[in-house]
């Protein structure tokens, strides 16, 4: 193996190692939250991307779409009734949520 081939090797371990780390998230940890847990997860997550989208002079809303909602939907079925719960807790300070939901496709 060349010094490429073993470079493009460890990126793609390094990687696979990153998906394996989101995969084991969603597949172990997450299912332990309380619904507590998984409301301050998504307000910090929700507040954290659009934080990052405002400081990048970006729109806020813009990296959430219908097919946000499909993917997460898909990992938490729940999400309508948490992101509910996370507005009226701390998200609806600082963001809309009409508009948040106007990007999901939800309005």
């Amino acid at each position: 193996m060349n010094e490429h081939e073993i470079l493009r090797e460890r990126m793609r371990s390094n990687i696979q190692k990153e998906f394996d780390k989101v995969d084991r998230f969603w597949k172990e940890d997450y299912l332990k939250y309380t619904l507590e847990d998984k409301i301050e997860y998504w307000s910090g997550t929700l507040h954290r991307q659009m934080r990052w989208q405002v400081e990048s002079d970006l729109d806020a809303y813009a990296i959430f779409s219908p097919m946000w909602y499909v993917e997460v939907k898909e990992k938490e079925p729940d999400i309508d009734n948490i992101i509910d719960k996370a507005f009226e807790k701390s998200l609806s300070w600082e963001w809309s949520k009409e508009e948040f939901l106007k990007r999901i496709g939800k309005s």
